[in-house]
């Protein structure tokens, strides 16, 4: 982390993966994951050449948390038992197939076609 610090790269993803990286290590190794959030976030660059990495990231990762990790921790927490017939039952094209259709026309809208 301190080489990428000073190294002034600033490219978000290269940011992002050694976050990962960190949280891995700082997680295995006993200490409480959050502290590689708050390292990052202490060392990384605020603002160079009119490139703001800092601001970028909540931006960069609003999709993939809204619809990826937050519903995965709401599955999780309900304590539901999801077994193979649950996932073959929610896969099943009577209920996938309607999600393909109106997510095609609502693009469609936005093209304007």
């Amino acid at each position: 982390m301190a080489v990428a610090f000073f190294a002034k790269f600033y490219i978000l993803a290269l940011w992002l993966f050694t976050g990962c990286g960190i949280w891995y290590f700082l997680h295995h190794s006993g200490i409480h994951s959050i502290i590689a959030g708050v390292l990052l976030a202490v060392v990384m660059p605020i603002e160079y050449k009119n490139i703001k990495p800092l601001e970028k990231l909540p931006e960069w990762l609003h999709k993939p948390v809204n619809y990826f990790v937050i519903p995965l921790f709401a599955l999780e927490n309900t304590a539901i038992m999801l077994n193979v017939d649950v996932w073959s039952a929610i896969t099943s094209t009577i209920i996938v197939q309607p999600l393909w259709v109106g997510t095609a026309r609502r693009k469609k809208q936005k093209r304007g076609e």
